[in-house]
């Protein structure tokens, strides 16, 4: 004989299989083209990544083409975003004095909401010399426990900013997990005629999100 709390489950779970609201929703959107004035770090102020309203950043990835450079973004919202957010920033930090070769100076910055949110907006703001991360972290319900993942190496040559390219920022799966917190790391290495150059990869910080109702059952996460 079914409990009445099992009874529940299942009837919840019935319904969200045939009602959209229950569902998570994603968006993919991008930032305008803009000039990435041959790697120069600061031109990263040019990109303002904002999912809408009650959504958060699953995934980012930045596309080069022809001197410009765009952020493809994916967003996730449905009942499990619950819209209370606040704005968050990293300290501010100085770059180097060649500003096209200064993507290491990331490395400086993690962008982190709490355990029970996620990214909703982030952005690069400059001021003289000095760069921080200006970034919106959003309440959410998830399910199990928060994860983290590091993306692959990739080489970024003498650190151009453009060189985010080949890096993909995203969980395990960004259908139905949010990112809470990322952070560039570098190593350097010698090339050709004694120059340093720098491979990079991101920690990944994310959470799965609850796809049921908000007034489920012990939903407290």
């Amino acid at each position: 004989m079914l409990t009445t709390r099992l009874r529940l489950l299942i009837s919840l779970s019935l319904i969200c299989l045939f009602q959209v609201k229950c569902q998570l929703t994603l968006n993919t959107l991008y930032t305008p083209w803009n000039s990435h004035g041959g790697g120069d770090i600061h031109y990263l102020d040019r990109h303002y990544i904002a999912c809408p309203g009650r959504s958060v950043i699953s995934f980012w990835k930045v596309h080069e083409s022809g001197g410009n450079i765009t952020f493809e973004y994916r967003c996730l919202s449905g009942p499990a975003v619950l819209g209370e957010s606040e704005w968050r920033y990293t300290s501010w930090n100085g770059v180097a004095s060649n500003v096209r070769t200064s993507i290491d100076y990331l490395d400086r910055h993690t962008v982190i909401c709490n355990n029970d949110e996620a990214i909703n907006t982030f952005t690069v703001q400059r001021s003289g010399n000095h760069i921080r991360y200006a970034y919106i972290c959003m309440k959410v319900k998830y399910s199990g426990h928060n994860q983290s993942r590091t993306t692959s190496w990739t080489d970024a040559d003498r650190g151009e900013m453009f060189e985010l390219r080949d890096q993909y920022v995203e969980p395990t799966n960004y259908h139905n997990q949010a990112i809470y917190g990322f952070r560039l790391n570098v190593q350097y290495y010698t090339g050709d005629w004694w120059v340093r150059k720098m491979r990079i990869y991101y920690d990944v910080w994310f959470m799965t999100l609850r796809d049921l109702n908000d007034n489920n059952l012990n939903n407290m996460n």
